[in-house]
């Protein structure tokens, strides 16, 4: 049914094969779906079907028989193609061996470590990058967990040791560990997340000074799933060199792949706010150095009046 009429473009019933203004025919039929059209429609709006125009319309010949079917309407297949209700965009499939639940958390944790700390390029492309903030500020926590755990399997032993080897063991000892473990467990998890947000969002600052493209969440992803490297700590002398530096390759592949910096900006990222502390250090020695060089003035001989 139509609206208006083709050719003079009066309002019309629908019901009206023929306009009361110009009589002019004002439909005709699709020849894939047989359902009624303008007469000058390009396509139909039933089935999608382009329909050629009809170069000699004919007059009005009275009222159109009823529908028969001379033609089999096409196969739904042929007709025009509805959105998909889900797109699958070109995205890559990205993991994390800690955001897999059906692992075990130290499992998890320390293939995690292991992707990290020995193929962090790898690790950083394949990282997701919206998958909420709890996986990567449990990663953070997980080594703090683990080292606390540490501390207490050790302080156990030594005082099962002691109490085997039949030195008292005070009351208020035992106490003061229970209390330790109660208390510095949340502690230790409220410092630890309130210190990787608050290193996030200073870093976040400096990468959206530099164009950053990805949003607050990857940073804080890079920050915390580089935090495994204050395991390097525990290695005499070279430890703490060791964790620096690894530090520092890890956050400029994540920059990089994460908030898709390249790889010039990154580096100055990565390497600017230790330049500066570096410089802060050099700058106050300095200053130190020069006030204890300063000659002192030494007093005159006193006038005689």
């Amino acid at each position: 049914m139509i609206f208006h009429c083709p050719h003079c473009g009066i309002k019309v019933a629908p019901a009206l094969e023929t306009c009361p203004s110009c009589s002019q025919r004002m439909i005709r039929r699709c020849p894939a779906c047989a359902e009624d059209i303008s007469l000058k429609a390009d396509q139909c709006k039933y089935c999608g079907e382009a329909v050629p125009p009809e170069k000699d319309p004919r007059p009005a010949r009275g009222p159109v028989p009823a529908k028969t079917a001379t033609r089999a309407p096409r196969e739904i297949s042929q007709a025009r193609p509805t959105p998909p209700d889900i797109e699958f965009l070109d995205e890559p499939a990205r993991s994390c061996a800690w955001e897999n639940p059906n692992r075990g958390v130290a499992s998890r944790w320390w293939a995690t470590w292991r992707e990290s700390n020995f193929h962090p390029t790898r690790f950083f492309e394949n990282l997701p990058r919206n998958t909420g903030h709890r996986w990567p500020v449990g990663f953070a926590n997980g080594l703090w967990a683990q080292v606390l755990f540490v501390a207490v399997v050790i302080a156990t032993g030594a005082l099962g040791v002691a109490a085997v080897q039949g030195h008292p063991i005070e009351p208020w000892v035992l106490w003061l560990g229970v209390g330790a473990v109660v208390v510095g467990i949340p502690v230790y998890f409220l410092l630890v997340t309130t210190g990787l947000y608050i290193g996030a969002f200073l870093w976040h600052i400096l990468l959206s000074l530099m164009g950053a493209k990805g949003g607050f969440e990857g940073t804080l992803r890079v920050v915390a799933y580089s935090s495994g490297t204050q395991v390097w700590n525990v290695v005499p002398i070279l430890g703490p060199v060791v964790s620096v530096l690894l530090k520092g390759v890890l956050y400029y592949q994540g920059f990089r792949h994460v908030h898709g910096l390249s790889k010039a900006r990154a580096f100055v990222a990565t390497v600017l706010p230790l330049a500066l502390m570096v410089g802060a250090v050099v700058a106050l020695v300095a200053v130190g150095a020069s006030q204890h060089s300063a000659p002192h003035a030494v007093p005159g001989p006193q006038e005689s009046f």
